[in-house]
C-alpha cells in the first residue's frame, strides 16, 4: 500500500530510514526537513498567518513568516524574513540529537526544531515558541505510480506564542525521502498538483485529507476521519476552473475552489487567501508556480472546523499544461 497511517516510530526519522529501506522506495534517503504550519494570533475566526522551516539536512534552503492576501489572486505580506536564518547560515545539521530525539537548528539567527515521538518543539528568534502535540497517527507515504518521493508527514496541534502573544495552529512536520541513486535537482521534476488539508471538527475528532496529483494525470488520494477507517486511492479526479495569476505575464494559473473524488469521498475546497511561493516574500520570480488557503469539508453538506489547515501548492501549471489536462482556464 501506497500510504500507511500508523503510530510514529522515532528510529524511522534516521537520515536513511527503515521505512523506506526496500526496493519500492529505492532505499531512499533524507532530503528536505520541512516544518510548517499556520498560527492564530487573532482567533481561529480569522485569517491565519503562516509559516515555514525549509531544510535540507545539512543547509537552509529558507525559512519566513507571511501574512497572505485577502485575495486568491493576491500576494502575501512578509512578517519574519530577516530576523530568520536564511540560506548560507551555518546550522547544526538534522540528526539525532540523543535516543528519544532529532533536531536541527542554527545558532545565529537561532532556531531551534526538536522532534520526538510524541511531540515536537519549534523555536524562531524572538518570533515564535510553540508546542506541537502529534495527532494520534502518522502518514506514511511510500514511493508509487504517481511519486518516487517517499515521505513521513506529522499533523500536529500548536500552542505557544507568537510574537509573546498566545496562540493555537496546525501544521505539519515533514521528512521527504529521494532515491539514493536520483541525481536531479528538485525542481527539475517538480511539476504536480497537491492538496493538504487538516481540521479538527466540533465534535473533536480530527480530519485530514491529502491529493498528489501529476501533470501527466496520474493521482493518489488519501482521506482520513479519526474513528474511521482510512481511505485511499490510486486515481483522484479534480473538478475546477483555473485563472491566470494577473501578475505573471507567463500563463501560470491557480485555482479559487476545488472538489477532489476518490473512492467515494468528495473534499470541497473552498479557496479564501492566496500567496506566491512559500517564502515570506512572494516569489514572483518563479514561472508556472502558484499556492493557496482556504477552508474545507467533505461530503455534500458543508460544516465548520473549530481549527483548520489547508495547503495547496501547484507546479508547473501553465495555461498550456492545464488545457492538456482538459482544465478550463479563464
Amino acid at each position: 500500500m501506497a500510504v500507511e497511517l500508523k503510530n510514529l516510530d522515532i528510529d524511522d526519522l534516521e537520515i536513511c530510514s527503515k521505512a523506506f529501506d526496500n526496493d519500492n522506495d529505492s532505499h531512499a534517503k533524507l532530503g528536505l526537513v520541512d516544518f510548517y504550519g499556520v498560527l492564530y494570533p487573532d482567533g481561529t475566526d480569522k485569517k491565519p498567518i503562516w509559516f515555514i522551516r525549509h531544510c535540507n539536512p545539512d543547509k537552509i534552503r529558507f525559512g519566513g513568516i507571511m501574512e497572505p492576501s485577502d485575495d486568491i489572486l493576491g500576494l502575501q505580506k512578509p512578517l519574519h524574513l530577516d530576523d530568520l536564518a536564511q540560506k548560507g547560515d551555518v546550522i547544526v545539521p538534522y540528526g539525532r540529537v540523543d535516543e528519544n530525539c532529532f533536531g536541527i537548528s542554527c545558532e545565529e539567527p537561532f532556531f531551534e526544531y526538536r522532534y520526538y515521538a510524541d511531540h515536537a518543539t519549534l523555536k524562531e528568534a524572538d518570533a515564535f515558541d510553540l508546542h506541537a502535540k502529534y495527532y494520534p497517527k502518522t502518514i506514511y507515504k511510500h514511493a508509487d505510480h504517481s511519486t518516487f518521493i517517499s515521505q513521513i508527514t506529522q499533523p500536529c496541534e500548536l500552542s505557544g506564542s507568537y510574537e509573546g502573544k498566545e496562540v493555537r495552529g496546525l501544521g505539519n512536520f515533514e521528512l521527504c525521502y529521494f532515491p539514493q541513486n536520483e541525481v536531479r535537482d528538485l525542481n527539475d521534476y517538480a511539476a504536480y498538483i497537491y492538496s493538504y488539508c487538516s481540521g479538527i471538527r466540533k465534535d473533536g475528532r480530527r480530519e485530514l485529507m491529502m491529493v498528489y496529483i501529476d501533470l501527466s494525470g496520474k493521482g493518489s488520494g488519501y482521506y482520513w476521519l479519526e474513528g474511521e477507517e482510512p481511505v485511499f486511492s490510486e486515481t483522484v479526479e479534480m473538478e475546477t476552473e483555473w485563472y491566470r495569476l494577473p501578475y505573471m505575464n507567463d500563463g501560470t494559473c491557480t485555482y479559487k475552489n476545488a472538489i477532489f473524488r476518490f473512492k467515494g469521498k468528495e473534499i470541497h475546497f473552498i479557496g479564501k487567501w492566496g500567496y506566491k511561493g512559500l517564502t515570506a516574500y512572494p516569489r514572483v520570480e518563479l514561472g508556472g508556480q502558484s499556492q493557496n488557503m482556504g477552508i474545507f469539508y467533505e461530503g455534500s453538506e458543508p460544516y465548520e472546523h473549530e481549527i483548520s489547515i489547508t495547503f495547496n501548492e501547484n507546479m508547473q501549471v501553465t495555461v498550456e499544461n492545464l488545457e492538456k489536462l482538459g482544465f478550463e482556464v479563464r
